[in-house]
């Protein structure tokens, strides 16, 4: 995480496609919204840029869920499309 903090890029991606189920996909949503507030869209764009369908599909799903559900007052409740619209634009490619 503390690598992914200083804009690594890989320790980003991997970060990003740590696959958990349950009530883990939840807590681990809301720390990739915090981690893309942190370091910026454009530098979390940067790092997933290289993702197939599948791991677009992983990652928007801990989005929505870390939007809906996460704890941070800034995006609670946001639709990705509105916060992060670049990251959005990726995925839905």
């Amino acid at each position: 995480m503390e690598s992914a903090l200083s804009g690594d890029i890989d320790s980003i991606k991997k970060l990003s496609l740590l696959e958990f189920n349950d009530a883990v996909r939840y807590v681990h949503g809301a720390v990739i919204v915090d981690l893309i507030l942190q370091i910026g869209e454009q530098k979390y764009l940067g790092s997933i840029l290289s993702t197939n369908q599948e791991q677009k599909y992983l990652i928007k799903t801990y989005l929505d869920i870390g939007l809906s559900y996460g704890n941070n007052p800034k995006v609670m409740g946001t639709e990705l499309q509105d916060i992060f619209h670049s990251i959005y634009a990726f995925l839905k490619k």
